[in-house]
């Protein structure tokens, strides 16, 4: 990607016609990513050592088989639980971005709408 398409996707390209809703959304983007890429693989490790370590202290030892298999499990439910979480975050942004943005476009036609529609009248 060419750095010019990232500093436009990112609304850092100057805009004038950028909305500041669009540079949020942007910025809320970009912030979702760089939590799911860093957080995935650390929380998936924790999850995988934690369900190990914190099920079998009383119980007979787990044998490698069960270990590898429980470590697996975490390994992918926990990146599908943070994605799910995140997408879910991420709509309800959108949403209220969305909301923001609607209500600047009602108050802007408020103003400008009925000098417009006079001569139509």
């Amino acid at each position: 990607m060419k750095t010019t398409r990232l500093a436009r996707r990112l609304g850092l390209d100057g805009n004038p016609l950028r909305r500041r809703t669009d540079k949020i959304e942007a910025w809320l983007a970009t912030l979702t990513l760089v939590v799911f890429l860093t957080g995935a693989p650390v929380l998936s490790v924790a999850a995988g050592r934690a369900w190990v370590t914190g099920h079998s202290p009383t119980g007979p030892l787990l044998n490698h088989g069960a270990v590898l298999g429980r470590e697996a499990v975490a390994a992918v439910v926990v990146p599908v639980a943070l994605g799910w979480v995140l997408l879910c975050l991420a709509e309800v942004g959108r949403w209220v971005l969305d909301r923001r943005r609607l209500a600047g476009w009602d108050a802007a036609w408020a103003t400008v709408g009925p000098q417009w529609t006079r001569g139509f009248g």
